[in-house]
């Protein structure tokens, strides 16, 4: 639906297209452009895939979509889909995201980068497996935008998850550990002015750079 602002592109076994391919997917991802012509701003775009070992050619997705992509593991949980043979399967529930959810956006880059200054090494990973979410600078800013959006639609358990498909399990867990030992008031309470100054020396250098 391109003239209501809901236009979804599913693209399919991706992990099983060529690399020249993928390449040429970069320009959709990034901008959604296609080639000349420019596709709707606000079109959501979701694909699906196996890993290697089960994949129709033993594809994966190419190093530079990994860090263009979040990646979300589908689990199957048997008695969810025993139900769903017997009952139905219901409908996605749809989260409705603030129009100035962006305005988070500054804070949770803040955030993000005083992480990388305190665990500089976490800047870059590389996964146990070549197809699996690795740690990349791209891949941090992507961290801050899910933050964003995850705080201003109260979505916070939905973090860790999309955090993970961002940069991998055990960033994304340092990361979410890191911020939680450092007890910073929301940014939405910094934005009104509605937060008193913490006491220790970090979080008060990371909460100031945030402002």
């Amino acid at each position: 639906k391109a003239g209501e602002g809901k236009t979804i592109m599913f693209f399919d076994e991706i992990c099983d297209v060529s690399r020249s391919t993928q390449k040429a997917c970069h320009s959709v991802f990034c901008g959604h452009k296609f080639g000349d012509i420019q596709g709707p701003i606000h079109m959501a775009l979701v694909g699906a895939g196996n890993p290697p070992d089960i994949s129709t050619t033993g594809g994966s997705l190419s190093l530079a979509m990994k860090m263009r992509v979040c990646q979300l593991e589908a689990k199957c949980d048997p008695i969810t889909f025993a139900q769903g043979l017997r009952n139905g399967f219901p409908s996605a529930d749809i989260i409705s995201i603030p129009n100035n959810w962006t305005e988070l956006i500054p804070a949770k880059n803040s955030l993000v980068a005083s992480f990388i200054e305190a665990r500089p090494e976490l800047a870059e990973t590389q996964a146990d497996q070549d197809h699996l979410p690795s740690a990349s600078p791209r891949q941090w800013t992507h961290v801050a935008v899910y933050n964003a959006i995850c705080e201003a639609s109260g979505m916070l358990g939905c973090r860790s998850i999309l955090l993970e498909g961002c940069v991998g399990h055990g960033p994304a867990f340092e990361y979410i550990k890191w911020e939680k030992d450092m007890d910073l008031p929301a940014p939405l309470d910094i934005l009104s002015g509605n937060f008193a100054w913490p006491s220790r020396g970090d979080q008060i250098l990371a909460m100031s750079k945030s402002l």
